[in-house]
């Protein structure tokens, strides 16, 4: 059985950077929309925290290994 802070772990090990990567495009792409004028480093690291408390990450962690 995994434990939940290995869940946490994996989710920031194989995301985290994709997640930061994605706004980093975005940001340039839509800044006449003022869409995401106040995108800094700790808004992204809240949005990752957010998915990471609200993603189910034992089906998400078993998917991957499966």
């Amino acid at each position: 059985m995994i434990t939940s802070e290995s869940q946490k772990d994996f989710f920031l090990s194989y995301y985290s950077y994709d997640i930061i990567q994605f706004f980093n495009e975005l940001k340039p792409k839509y800044e006449n929309y003022d869409l995401l004028n106040k995108c800094d480093k700790n808004s992204t690291s809240d949005f990752i925290d957010f998915l990471l408390e609200n993603v189910d990450l034992q089906d998400m962690y078993s998917r991957k290994l499966n």
